[in-house]
């Protein structure tokens, strides 16, 4: 009796502490009787086990994750907030403590899962980091640093060729191939240019029309729209200049990890997906031949793709 009186002070304590009840004087009071039982859940799962480090460990886990994200409940709780979460606090941590993080959070969701007080596990198919992504999870740009990068170019090409690649999801080789005259109206004002991408699969890319009157002031009527700015003006700029370019920026900008030219494609679909993009209009948009970190390809017909989500 003693230890179980001593047990319910220590989640009392807990509960005291934890980050959604810290919430509750932003909600109207049926938000917080939701939050409260959200937090009730959340205390029971830590007090599930045994060790005193492991609760304290799976405690800091699930306060961490509730702080990064809005003040939604756990039944509201889908991937987009997952990927807020990763990219503003977990991408920036240790392999290692990304994996735990996510196995924890995986297994807590689990478990409220099974006692059918959610309809769905939205970590179920969230894969923990491999070693190898480790570099490429490190960080990936935000819209801030992406801004600050733009700041240090010196003429209207270098800041379009940022913007371009940002928000369409392009790659380097991609958006060096285009002419302005491939672009064409579409019937909703914006226009869209078919191009070879990899593995010589076409791709279709679309930009808003102010975008593109501000393509067609630096290139003219026709011809690459990222050409050299000195010698052979007709041709277009070369890979190997821009990845140049991107380092002489990243380092004057102060920006580390540097951002490289394909970083902006990793920021184009993470960015949609925090704005609302559903996970198969990144496929569409981004071309990839299959969803393994999210949810399987619906053959479902979309007519968005991830390039409407990016301002």
């Amino acid at each position: 009796m003693k230890n179980k009186k001593k047990s319910l002070k220590s989640m009392n304590k807990l509960a005291n502490s934890f980050s959604i009840i810290n919430r509750v004087g932003e909600l109207t009071k049926a938000q917080e009787n939701q939050f409260l039982e959200d937090n009730k859940r959340a205390i029971e799962f830590i007090f599930s086990q045994s060790n005193a480090l492991t609760k304290s460990a799976y405690s800091q886990i699930l306060k961490k994750f509730f702080e990064t994200i809005p003040a939604v409940s756990l039944k509201e709780i889908n991937i987009g907030h997952i990927e807020l979460y990763r990219l503003n606090y977990l991408n920036a941590k240790s392999i290692n403590t990304q994996r735990n993080a996510i196995q924890v959070l995986r297994a807590f969701f689990q478990d409220i899962f099974e006692d059918r007080y959610i309809d769905r596990n939205p970590f179920k198919r969230i894969k923990p980091p491999k070693k190898e992504e480790e570099s490429f999870l490190k960080r990936i740009p935000s819209r801030d640093d992406i801004n600050k990068l733009k700041s240090f170019t010196k003429n209207d090409r270098d800041k379009l060729l940022i913007d371009f690649l940002y928000k369409t999801g392009l790659r380097i080789s991609e958006a060096l191939s285009l002419k302005i005259e491939d672009f064409k109206e579409n019937k909703e004002g914006a226009y869209e240019a078919y191009f070879k991408g990899k593995g010589n699969k076409t791709g279709l890319v679309k930009v808003r029309n102010d975008f593109y009157e501000d393509l067609l002031n630096i290139t003219g009527e026709e011809g690459f729209i990222f050409r050299n700015l000195r010698r052979e003006k007709h041709k277009a700029v070369t890979s190997k200049h821009v990845a140049n370019l991107f380092k002489k920026l990243s380092k004057e900008a102060k920006i580390k990890p540097e951002i490289h030219p394909h970083a902006l494609r990793h920021a184009h679909g993470t960015h949609a997906i925090l704005n609302g993009a559903r996970i198969e209009e990144i496929q569409k948009g981004l071309r990839h031949s299959s969803i393994d970190m999210s949810v399987k390809y619906s053959k479902t017909a979309i007519n968005k793709t991830s390039s409407d989500y990016i301002d």
